[in-house]
């Protein structure tokens, strides 16, 4: 009989023997844990708590909160939301009480009910990247939620145009070994390299 711990609630667990690769479910919490070592090794160093980040073992907890990024992600699009908003405030005032002032100030609203919708599309989209797990979140007041544990992570794949490489932003997209679990995927995601490389401290490499 040889004992573990618990990746996530770090309770021990017994099982026959230990072998590298066998996957257990922990009668505590449910959560399933993947041998890295056979019993009797020192254990694969925590690469993740040797980066400065929380230890892959141990509880769950959050280590990155991707959201997109809001101007980055489309500058040209965002300035044109803001010189049509900021246009039409001054016409609004210029020419107040016109025909054309009240069609600025209309052009104004507008714009500022765009730049509030986009805002809150940003804040309810995102993937959390816990020591465990990537949850990716949708929706802000209705919630849609999908996850992908670091083991069954099977690729991650990083894609930049020139200018989101010059505005520091790119889509992420991480696809799993898991059967009937879907590709979770970011657009706009600031610095997505570093995300990547985040996540890969914790995946079994």
């Amino acid at each position: 009989m040889v004992l573990i711990r618990c990746d996530r609630c770090d309770k021990s667990i017994e099982i026959d023997r230990a072998v590298v690769g066998l996957k257990v479910e922990c009668p505590h919490c449910g959560d399933i844990n993947v041998l890295r070592a056979v019993a009797g090794e020192s254990g694969t160093p925590d690469r993740a708590a040797q980066a400065g980040l929380p230890p892959a073992r141990g509880p769950e907890v959050d280590v990155l909160v991707l959201r997109p990024a809001f101007f980055r992600s489309r500058p040209v699009a965002a300035l044109l939301v803001f010189a049509a908003t900021l246009g039409g405030l001054v016409g609004g005032v210029l020419l107040w009480a016109t025909p054309l002032g009240w069609a600025s100030l209309a052009v104004a609203g507008a714009g500022c009910v765009v730049l509030a919708v986009w805002k809150v599309l940003c804040l309810g989209s995102g993937i959390r990247i816990t020591t465990k797990r990537v949850i990716d979140v949708e929706g802000l007041l209705s919630k849609k939620t999908s996850e992908v544990l670091h083991t069954d992570i099977k690729n991650i794949r990083v894609t930049q145009t020139f200018w989101n490489r010059v505005m520091g932003v790119g889509t992420i997209v991480i696809s799993s070994a898991a059967e009937n679990e879907d590709a979770v995927e970011l657009a706009g995601t600031p610095h997505p390299e570093r995300a990547k490389q985040t996540i890969d401290l914790y995946r079994p490499l």
